[in-house]
């Protein structure tokens, strides 16, 4: 799994290969990513981060000042993101990032999944119509996909070794105990991808019942 290291470092937002945005579209995902990079232009538009399903309204908790490509990924660098917003990311409340892309393929925003936004007042407003953009999401999955990508692609050698060598020849070269194992690895990083999530749920109330004391506070004060 790719662990988040805080706003100072570049933060994966889209992967390459054969991808699927949110309408069931198929779409070439490194030539979108080339796409994204050569049409960057922070001077000209300011990708919002925001928080939630990026076709919604919602405030703006920061803004990407650059794209670049790193081995198959897309990732970003992001400015002036709200402190109270950064640490719930450094937390992992947000397992998920969504990716929208205008039509010709320049990025348009990037949304933040998992969990309820910090009460933070003052923050710009950002709209989004659905047409206009091509979404994907990205995801800390991505690393259970792989597990058990894996597996079945044992799994089908193993079948057409059993069926061309027979069942001995099979378990010498792949076990149905060493595809359990990789099937088994997927299972565990999926649950505590889970129990993370689970863990989290009361802290985000605590945390937005502390930031808005803090807020009432300062106005009141």
């Amino acid at each position: 799994m790719i662990k988040f290291r805080g706003f100072d470092d570049w933060i994966p937002i889209f992967q390459g290969g054969s991808q699927t945005d949110s309408a069931g579209r198929v779409h070439d995902g490194d030539a979108l990513i080339d796409k994204a990079v050569s049409t960057f232009n922070a001077a000209r538009h300011e990708p919002p981060v925001v928080i939630g399903h990026p076709q919604e309204n919602g405030p703006a908790f920061g803004w990407v000042e650059g794209l670049k490509r790193q081995g198959n990924l897309l990732v970003a660098k992001f400015k002036q993101v709200e402190p109270g917003f950064a640490d719930m990311v450094q937390r992992g409340l947000f397992k998920k990032r969504s990716a929208a892309f205008y039509p010709d393929g320049s990025l348009r925003h990037v949304g933040f999944l998992g969990a309820a936004p910090p009460a933070v007042k003052g923050l710009p407003d950002v709209a989004f119509a659905a047409a206009e953009a091509v979404t994907f999401e990205f995801s800390d999955y991505h690393t259970v996909w792989a597990w058990e990508s894996i597996a079945r692609l044992f799994g089908k050698v193993r079948d057409y070794l059993i069926e061309k060598e027979g069942m001995e020849k099979a378990d010498q070269v792949i076990s149905a105990y060493h595809i359990d194992e990789i099937t088994a690895a997927a299972a565990k990083e999926e649950q505590e991808i889970q129990q993370d999530a689970t863990e989290q749920t009361p802290q985000i109330a605590n945390y937005n019942e502390k930031k808005e004391e803090v807020t009432e506070k300062s106005v009141t004060g």
